[in-house]
């Protein structure tokens, strides 16, 4: 792997989600602050979810078929790297390290029932920092009926 000036191995990761709540993102322009948290509760929920290593709870968050992407400065010419959000939630339960994921100064985008995250991360796994780079979410509320 690669390691920064900071000695940090960056990357990036796409997630397609499924809103959770009762809080509808339907905003344009520039999101309320409610908006905001709910946008960010999501996010956090799929952190809680990987933590815990839930499935279920996991699945309940995602669109199975959406994809997670990563790109890692260390592959040359960068690749992007992908499998579905199915095979990521159903992969947590087999993880022996304790994983952690946390997340700083999101940026929230919403445009009608669609929404953005970008923010930086930093994973540990049993405690201990492994990685960091920008995490980027696609949020689609359309679906919180479905589940």
């Amino acid at each position: 792997m690669r390691r920064g000036a900071a000695g940090l191995v960056t990357g990036a990761v796409i997630l397609s989600l499924t809103l959770v709540g009762t809080t509808a993102v339907r905003a344009q322009g520039t999101p309320s602050d409610s908006e905001k948290a709910a946008v960010v509760a999501g996010v956090q929920a799929l952190f809680d979810a990987m933590a815990a290593k839930d499935a279920q709870k996991a699945l309940a968050l995602v669109i199975p078929d959406g994809q997670l992407q990563s790109v890692r400065k260390t592959d040359a010419p960068a690749t992007a790297r992908g499998r579905t959000l199915e095979a990521f939630a159903n992969s947590l339960p087999t993880q022996k390290a304790s994983m952690l994921e946390r997340m700083w100064s999101p940026e929230v985008h919403v445009s009608g029932p669609i929404a953005t995250l970008a923010a930086r991360y930093d994973f540990h796994l049993d405690g201990k920092f492994t990685h960091c780079g920008t995490d980027i979410f696609t949020l689609d509320a359309n679906n919180t009926a479905a589940r």
